[in-house]
């Protein structure tokens, strides 16, 4: 299972063997056969997960996977604690299916761990992940969900089901509610003195004692909270909340230290999947572009599509667009060209919105790195001695630099 950082985990039992593990971290990073999340009594879960799903996978499947569901159980006929079955083998995401506890608050949490097993032993389910039931807007004591999960678990073995199942994920961004769930099913907890393993180049886990700032500047709560994990940016060093700088980092293009804007990873664009970039060096066309020997065309091709939720109208279909760009044939038009197809693999190139110039709707336009689309003339052609200076300008604003292309 691939989650943000494994705390500890714990045989459940022998023969076969059952793993239970706790993860720090977000629950879309497993891979397991199915995930678990809360839901209304309408079917509608978180909306940043939903959003987050919908980034991930194939967008029209995944809403008419829900729709296929809420159709069968439409409003009204389905009760707290019930597990509701939500196929996603064909959304091109990492699990086959989503399991929804509808509302497993308080009087419903016991409803829903019993009827989560049953349905993992119907589904012959190997390995799942599930999220502490209720524990975060429906309020639900963490020590209470976790008592009711690991009875669960203990009933369905006496009774001889779970046959198949040889992993249990729990996943939290609370470091306080894996904590609990960890005590209640009897592993030594050891938070946040222990620094969790993680392979992030971005960031170390900081133990308490190394702390040497006072507040994370992202909620501004004290950095010595034993509730939350801290991380440090390596490259300079700030410290945040585990949580608090996971979601800033999800929520920005630009992959900047909140404190001091040094940039500590590649930015991240919305430029549409499939989108394709190519250069041809011209040589023998007669035509030398600022004092170097012919030019580089580049192509650009962009696929039409279904916005994504990070664009202007998610779920609606917009045009895609082909593009030729040109720069000099020079050292510093190579260096440029270097910038431009990083800026390409990091999706910063295009985007989906409303054309400025030609005010079609829903369509593939530039993405403030300005090109060279015409070899003669007009602000969009040559000559432009300052051109190369001002685009390495825009590449830089957007967080591509040079010392990025070799990366």
């Amino acid at each position: 299972m691939k989650s943000t950082s494994k705390l500890g985990s714990m045989t459940f039992r022998k023969d076969p063997e059952l793993t239970v593990s706790f993860y720090d971290g977000s629950i879309l990073d497993t891979e397991v056969d199915a995930i678990v999340l809360s839901a209304s009594k309408e079917l509608r879960i978180n909306e940043e997960i939903y959003k987050e799903l919908i980034k991930r996978g194939n967008s029209s499947a995944i809403k008419n996977a829900f729709a296929v569901v809420r159709s069968v159980r439409p409003p009204g006929s389905i009760h707290g604690g019930a597990i509701i079955v939500v196929n996603v083998e064909s959304c091109d995401l990492s699990w086959k299916n989503l399991l929804l506890a509808v509302e497993p608050d308080s009087f419903h949490v016991t409803m829903a761990c019993k009827g989560l097993f049953d349905t993992v032993h119907d589904l012959g389910l190997t390995s799942i992940a599930t999220i502490g039931f209720g524990c975060g807007s429906l309020k639900v004591d963490s020590k209470k969900a976790a008592l009711k999960l690991k009875e669960a678990i203990k009933q369905q073995i006496e009774d001889g089901k779970l046959d198949k199942l040889k992993e249990i994920g729990i996943v939290d961004r609370s470091c306080s509610v894996i904590k609990d769930f960890m005590a209640v099913f009897e592993l030594k907890v050891d938070i946040p003195e222990v620094k969790p393993n993680d392979d992030s180049s971005i960031l170390d886990f900081i133990t308490l004692d190394q702390v040497n700032d006072d507040v994370c500047v992202i909620c501004l709560g004290e950095l010595s909270d034993k509730s939350h994990f801290v991380v440090a940016i390596k490259k300079c060093n700030h410290m945040f909340h585990h949580n608090c700088f996971e979601s800033y980092s999800n929520q920005t293009t630009l992959k900047r230290c909140p404190t001091c804007q040094v940039f500590f990873a590649l930015p991240e664009g919305n430029m549409p999947r499939g989108s394709t970039m190519a250069h041809h060096v011209i040589t023998n066309g007669g035509i030398n572009l600022e004092g170097g020997r012919g030019y580089i065309s580049i192509d650009y091709s962009v696929p039409s599509g279904i916005q994504e939720a990070t664009h202007l109208r998610p779920g609606v279909p917009f045009h895609g667009t082909h593009r030729q760009a040109y720069l000099p044939n020079t050292p510093e038009g190579h260096k440029v060209l270097k910038l431009l197809e990083k800026a390409f693999e990091c999706r910063l190139t295009f985007t989906v919105g409303d054309s400025i110039t030609s005010g079609a709707q829903n369509v593939a336009v530039w993405n403030n790195i300005h090109h060279k689309t015409t070899l003669h003339g007009g602000s969009f052609g040559y000559p432009d001695a300052d051109y190369l200076l001002r685009v390495t300008e825009e590449l830089r604003a957007a967080g591509i630099t040079e010392d990025m292309t070799n990366k």
